[in-house]
């Protein structure tokens, strides 16, 4: 693997850093003033959560979450609030509360990883340093993503565990370590939003990763650490239950889940191409305020850029994932812009990898022209 030298990582630093700022002057009131969490307790102690769906005083999921997590923090069941999605990423808000204050300042700590971790995996498709700078710069000027870490979401976090599963995949790490690790981010995503039926993509790609490489016995192993990573985001739920009352726990989270969501196919294309999508209970349209038209474009020239380049399995991976996922969003419940957090750089690595092989063999026809002109 290319590693990144120091003249090349000074600029890239200096950029990440200055991208994590754009968050921060976009909304200043989020990020630098302390967060009322004894208003968001109201919000929640009135809201659908407690007085149910008759309430007038609607709150949203990023609401909740801050308040979940600062719940969580204090040392809350996390099954009492927001049973819907696993604790993890709420853990961080929480964190971020205890430490600053502010539920939010973590979220730029998250983002500037997440931006990191991308320009390193993006070194592994492209010797190309401004491609990799320019793909960054793209990255953390995203409105979709980067107003996603003024807000209480999950997202961000997701797709840095993400991210990561992949980096730590293509990595020169020994085998055992490998798959221990890789497994520990699997379960730290499965622990972040609900898992079922979507963390079967990443724990498939792990297992047919380790199948390519023939490390398939090493690879089973990153299987337990999963689930113990899943279940340690419970520890305080074992304080006072047993394994039992988790597995009816989690059968009546999957109850939940699956009754009365009679949601059509596909919105999450809508939303990709359009950027609006028409709900399905009062037939009104649903815009997003932070699409743009790079979103479709990217996601087509993907494919276009993976025709110049050499087969290589992480690019296959990289793309088998990123469409799997969005076929598998688009069949389920998928339909909001913030879905596609996770993609956006899947999407990008591939265009990267396209435009540096292109390019590559560009000047490789040039220098045969010269040769015999």
């Amino acid at each position: 693997m290319k590693k990144l030298n120091k003249t090349f990582l000074l600029p890239l630093i200096v950029l990440i850093v200055a991208l994590t700022v754009l968050p921060v002057l976009s909304y200043p009131a989020f990020f630098l003033q302390p967060t009322n969490i004894s208003s968001y307790g109201q919000l929640y102690a009135n809201s659908q959560y407690v007085v149910g769906e008759a309430t007038k005083q609607r709150i949203d999921d990023a609401t909740i979450y801050i308040y979940a997590g600062y719940a969580y923090i204090k040392g809350e069941d996390p099954t009492s609030i927001n049973f819907e999605h696993p604790p993890l990423g709420k853990y961080v808000l929480g964190l971020s509360y205890v430490l600053f204050e502010n539920s939010l300042i973590l979220n730029v700590v998250i983002y500037a990883a997440f931006l990191g971790v991308f320009a390193s995996l993006a070194r592994i498709f492209t010797k190309n340093n401004w491609l990799i700078l320019g793909s960054v710069l793209f990255l953390g000027t995203t409105r979709l993503i980067y107003v996603n870490v003024g807000q209480g979401m999950l997202d961000i976090f997701s797709a840095l565990l993400l991210l990561s599963t992949f980096r730590v995949l293509f990595s020169s790490l020994p085998s055992l370590k490998k798959y221990i690790f890789a497994g520990f981010l699997v379960g730290a995503l499965a622990a972040t939003k609900y898992p079922f039926p979507s963390i079967a993509l990443p724990i498939f790609l792990l297992l047919a990763w380790a199948f390519t490489q023939k490390e398939l016995i090493k690879g089973l192993i990153s299987l337990p650490v999963i689930a113990l990573t899943y279940l340690g985001s419970y520890s305080v739920y074992f304080l006072h239950h047993s394994l039992t009352d988790f597995i009816a726990f989690e059968w009546f989270r999957l109850k939940w889940w699956i009754v009365d969501r009679n949601i059509p196919p596909f919105l999450i294309f809508q939303t990709l191409f359009f950027g609006a999508f028409r709900d399905w209970r009062d037939l009104h349209i649903v815009r997003s305020a932070v699409w743009s038209f790079s979103l479709p474009v990217l996601f087509v020239s993907q494919y276009v850029s993976f025709l110049f380049t050499k087969f290589d399995m992480k690019l296959v991976a990289v793309l088998g994932y990123s469409t799997t996922q969005i076929v598998l969003y688009g069949l389920g419940a998928a339909s909001y812009d913030r879905y596609l957090i996770s993609l956006i750089p899947l999407w990008l690595l591939v265009f990267v990898a396209g435009i540096d092989q292109y390019n590559s063999k560009k000047n490789y026809f040039s220098l045969l022209k010269k040769r015999f002109t």
